[in-house]
């Protein structure tokens, strides 16, 4: 293969005897390279698989189909020398990719176009008669199933049953993700009409069923199960323990999901259906009488799948509770041991306060102890002093002249007390110290 970088953004483009122009899928630049003088293709390196797989990836996310689905395509048929798991990764998602661009157009629960149409029908059912149409699934899916059994044929049965295998599970999350949504919006949303009644005590409003919308989602319910039991039907995606999965696993869905009556008292609608709609009563109509086919035969022929999905399930949902279990004991155990530790952090704090308040305390008492033996010390100095003992001699004489002087004045006052008693008495008394 031949190819040459884009004048644009230097994507590889793929040249092709006899084709004239090229349009680049990253950028959109239309190129009319020259077969004669472009090299050969020697592939792409990790860098640029990545950079040009991450503007792939942002085209899907957001909601640019066309552009992805160009950019995919050119990512497998730049990768296919290879026959690696990027070229499985690419090819399947371009298949993909083509589903998803017809049945988000269509079925997307914002504007899908047979959802509006759908939604004019219900709405104005009171004025009109509805006639409740969908568009079918048939048309891409077929295209998708021809164009992954004829690029199988080219490939080794190791690679086939990957591409086969990898293209059930992006096609199979299409229908998941847009196509059952679908059915339960028109369920929920137009299964029923309202009409104004002008009546004699006053306006209004009635609300009435509309089967006709119910079982115009059940028949693409079963389209969509008839599309996906086409393409396993069809292609070999192998005898893998992970693909006996996918076919325990349609099978399963398709009992219990597309058997099952419709019951819309559990929708909270406005309005109550007269009974269950059941599956047999739209009997004799070419898709779901398909869908029953279906259901009939691969319940007997995949049976061992369906019972190891079965018990896959119950497994799953086992370790999902043991899962559950455990966290939750995990949990408890983690609580505990916060608590446990705060506990902890507590008594800590406590047992710290508590010695500082005792250290604290042996502080005091040791400066109060050495305070006084201190003061004792100084007490001790001073009476052994030569100037404690003039002050005590001094204070002796101070002391003995003291008494003294007491002594006399005691005796003064004595020898006038008794003079003045005498003098009383007419007595004169002379006295001459």
């Amino acid at each position: 293969m031949k190819a040459l970088p884009c004048p644009g953004c230097g994507a590889p483009l793929a040249v092709k005897q006899g084709i004239a122009a090229v349009k680049c899928s990253f950028c959109d630049l239309d190129v009319r390279p020259d077969f004669n003088t472009a090299p050969e293709f020697e592939g792409l390196t990790d860098k640029q698989v990545s950079k040009y797989e991450r503007r792939a990836e942002d085209s899907v996310k957001r909601e640019l189909y066309t552009k992805a689905l160009t950019q995919y395509s050119a990512l497998a048929e730049l990768t296919e020398g290879n026959l690696d798991d990027n070229y499985i990764k690419f090819q399947s998602l371009a298949y993909s990719l083509k589903l998803k661009e017809f049945i988000h157009s269509y079925y997307n629960t914002s504007n899908g176009s047979t959802l509006i149409d759908i939604q004019n029908e219900s709405k104005y059912a009171a004025s009109s008669e509805p006639s409740f149409t969908y568009t079918r699934l048939d048309v891409p899916m077929l295209e998708i199933i021809e164009e992954v059994e004829d690029k199988c044929e080219t490939l080794s049965p190791e690679l086939a049953k990957m591409l086969a295998y990898q293209t059930y599970e992006d096609i199979n999350a299409d229908m998941v993700t847009i196509g059952f949504p679908a059915v339960i919006h028109i369920y929920t949303n137009y299964s029923y009409y309202e009409e104004e009644i002008y009546g004699e005590f006053g306006d209004y409003t009635q609300t009435y069923a509309l089967p006709g919308a119910v079982y115009i989602a059940m028949k693409l319910q079963c389209e969509i199960f008839n599309m996906l039991f086409k393409y396993l039907e069809t292609i070999n995606i192998g005898d893998s323990k992970e693909a006996n999965e996918r076919k325990g696993g349609l099978i399963n869905l398709a009992i219990k999901l597309g058997m099952e009556d419709i019951d819309l008292c559990g929708y909270d609608l406005n309005v109550k259906h007269p009974s269950p709609y059941k599956i047999t009563d739209l009997a004799g109509d070419e898709v779901v009488d398909e869908f029953l086919n279906y259901v009939e035969k691969y319940k007997k022929k995949w049976k061992s799948f369906y019972d190891d999905y079965i018990q896959l399930i119950a497994d799953q949902k086992k370790e999902e509770e043991e899962r559950i279990r455990k966290e939750k004991e995990e949990e408890e155990r983690i609580r505990l041991e916060k608590i446990e530790k705060e506990k902890k952090e507590r008594e800590e704090k406590e047992r710290i306060r508590l010695e500082k308040i005792e250290k604290e305390k042996k502080e005091r008492e040791e400066k109060e102890r050495i305070r006084k033996m201190e003061a004792e010390k100084k007490r001790q100095e001073w009476l052994a002093s030569p100037e404690y003992e003039a002050s005590k001699k001094k204070k002796k004489t101070m002391l003995t002249v003291l008494l003294i002087i007491v002594a006399i004045a005691g005796g003064g006052f004595f020898i006038k007390n008794s003079l003045m008693q005498d003098k009383s008495n007419s007595d004169s008394v002379s006295i001459n110290f």
